[in-house]
């Protein structure tokens, strides 16, 4: 398989992942009470919940482990700098969480 099918698959495979995740995710939140009401400033006019880029971060998380598992060794080395990476995107997403 080239790596640009298999690039194409596993955007695919986010892409699904995410449709799936974010009604059990807005489910989820809108049980635990984590929404954003609306008010004068906000542009919604019903509750939303707040919680929408845990599916996002689900889906990239999923996609990275099957990934990992079906690319050639070469094409992906786990270094510093990737897990730096990561820990980064994990940092962002805590703190707009």
């Amino acid at each position: 398989m080239s790596m640009t099918v298999a690039l194409v698959l596993f955007s695919l495979m986010s892409l699904s992942f995410s449709i799936l995740l974010t009604p059990l995710v807005r489910t989820w939140g809108i049980k635990l009470g984590a929404i954003d009401i609306p008010d004068d400033r906000k542009i919604h006019t019903r509750p939303v919940p707040r919680i929408g880029g845990l599916a996002v971060l689900l889906s990239c998380v999923l996609t990275f482990i099957i990934a990992v598992q079906y690319l050639p060794p070469d094409l992906y080395v786990f270094n510093t700098d990737k897990a730096l990476g990561y820990l980064g995107a994990l940092l962002i997403f805590v703190c707009g969480f």
